[in-house]
C-alpha cells in the first residue's frame, strides 16, 4: 500500500491544492506534502476519510458512464488504484446499494465478519449478519433516507460465529450519489477498535477504583488481561519531570513486565527500560500525558531491554499520576496477516490516534 499515491491521488481528484486539502483533514500543508512524499503515513482515522473519498469519486465516475454499480464485479466500479486499495488496506471497505445488499466487499471487511467475500455479494446485512445486520439496517437506512453521512460511530456486537466478549468497531458511512438527488448505495469503512475499547474500560475500571478501597482496585484490575501501571513522577529542582516511578502493576503487567511489584518499586522507569528515553519515544509521551492532561492511544514496536513485540499502549493523567494500560498484540497483529515490521532498536511508533 503506498499511502503517497493514495493521498496525491485523491487531492487532485478534488482539485484541490495542499493548503485547501490540509484544512479538509484538519492537518497542516506541511503533513499532507510529508504524506506525498513518502516520508509519513497517515494515522487511521485519515486513512479511513480517504478511502470514503476514493470510493465515492469512482463510484460516481461509474454511475456516470454505466448507470449504475454491477454487482460481484470490482472491475466495473473501480479503477485499478480503488481495486488495490481494498485489497491491501487494513480498514474494511464495502459498498451497499440502496437495498442495503453487499455490492463490494474487501478481505479485510470479510475477516471481520467472519465470512468469505462471496458469502456477502447479493446478501443483505441482516442476511450476512444476523442480530448485528439487524442493529445496523436503520443506520444505514437514515443514511440513503437524510443523504448526510454518520461519521466515526463506534458499535459494539459479535458477527454470527463469534466466541467470548463482544467486539466493537468504529465505523463511517457516507452516501453515494448517482446522477439522481438519492443515493444508490453507501460507502462503508470499518476500523476494528476492540483493543481499544478494552483498554478505556480498563482505565474506567481503574479510575473508579482510585476512587474506592485499596482492596477494590488491586481485585478489579488483577482480573484484566490487560497490563496496567500507575506511575508517579520525579522532578529536578526546578520542577521538569526526570523520571517516573511505579505505584502499582497488575498480575497481568508483571507477567509481561516480568518481575515482583515490590522489584518493580525499588528501580524507576529509565533505570528498568532505558529505552523509553528515546527522541519522541514513551517516556516524552508519558511526560505529556502527566502535564497537559491529554490522553494518548498508540502502537508501537519495541526492540530493546530484552524485549521484542507489538504493543497497544493508552495512557491517563489521574491525579497526580499517569495510568497506563497495554498489552502485547503481536500474535494477534500476525493472525490478521500483518508480520512484525523491521524497526531499529528501540521505539517505534507505528500508530497515534491522534494523527
Amino acid at each position: 500500500m503506498h499511502w503517497a499515491d493514495v493521498v496525491r491521488r485523491v487531492r487532485e481528484q478534488n482539485g484541490m491544492k495542499q493548503e485547501a486539502f490540509a484544512y479538509l483533514l484538519g492537518v497542516d500543508q506541511a503533513t499532507v506534502s510529508r504524506w506525498e512524499c513518502g516520508k509519513q503515513a497517515p494515522g487511521l482515522t485519515v486513512r479511513n476519510k480517504l478511502m470514503q473519498m476514493l470510493t465515492q469519486f469512482n463510484l460516481h465516475q461509474n454511475v456516470a458512464l454505466h448507470g449504475g454499480p454491477q454487482a460481484g464485479s470490482v472491475e466495473s466500479i473501480a479503477d485499478s488504484l480503488l481495486a488495490m486499495v481494498y485489497a491491501k488496506t487494513p480498514v474494511g471497505l464495502c459498498f451497499v446499494d440502496a437495498d442495503l445488499r453487499f455490492v463490494l466487499v474487501n478481505e479485510r471487511l470479510a475477516a471481520i465478519n467472519g465470512l468469505p467475500v462471496e458469502a456477502h455479494v447479493g446478501r443483505r446485512l441482516s442476511e450476512v449478519l444476523g442480530d448485528l445486520g439487524w442493529q445496523l439496517e436503520p443506520l444505514y437506512q437514515q443514511v440513503l433516507d437524510s443523504g448526510e453521512p454518520l461519521i466515526d460511530m463506534e458499535v459494539g456486537g459479535s458477527v454470527p460465529g463469534d466466541i467470548g466478549p463482544p467486539r466493537y468497531w468504529s465505523v463511517s458511512y457516507h452516501p453515494v450519489f448517482g446522477s439522481g438527488l438519492r443515493p444508490i448505495g453507501l460507502s462503508v469503512a470499518v476500523i476494528e477498535i476492540t483493543e481499544r475499547k478494552n483498554a478505556e474500560l480498563a482505565l474506567r475500571a481503574a479510575q473508579e477504583a482510585v476512587n474506592g478501597s485499596e482492596a477494590r482496585f488491586r481485585a478489579v484490575l488483577n482480573m484484566s488481561p490487560i497490563g496496567f501501571l500507575l506511575i508517579k513522577p520525579l522532578r529536578d529542582d526546578g520542577g521538569r519531570i526526570v523520571d517516573f516511578e511505579y505505584s502499582f502493576a497488575n498480575t497481568a503487567a508483571l507477567n509481561l513486565i516480568g518481575g515482583s511489584i515490590e522489584e518493580l518499586r525499588l528501580q524507576t522507569m529509565l533505570t528498568r527500560f532505558p529505552a523509553h528515553a528515546g527522541a519522541g519515544g514513551l517516556f516524552e509521551r508519558y511526560v505529556r500525558v502527566r502535564e497537559t492532561g491529554q490522553p494518548h492511544e498508540i502502537e508501537f514496536i519495541y526492540r530493546a531491554d530484552g524485549v521484542v513485540g507489538w504493543f497497544q499502549n493508552s495512557a491517563v493523567r489521574i491525579d497526580n499520576e499517569v495510568a497506563i494500560s497495554f498489552q502485547d498484540v503481536t500474535e494477534r497483529r500476525r493472525a490478521l496477516g500483518c508480520s512484525l515490521p523491521d524497526t531499529p532498536n528501540g521505539v517505534t511508533i507505528i500508530y497515534d490516534a491522534a494523527g
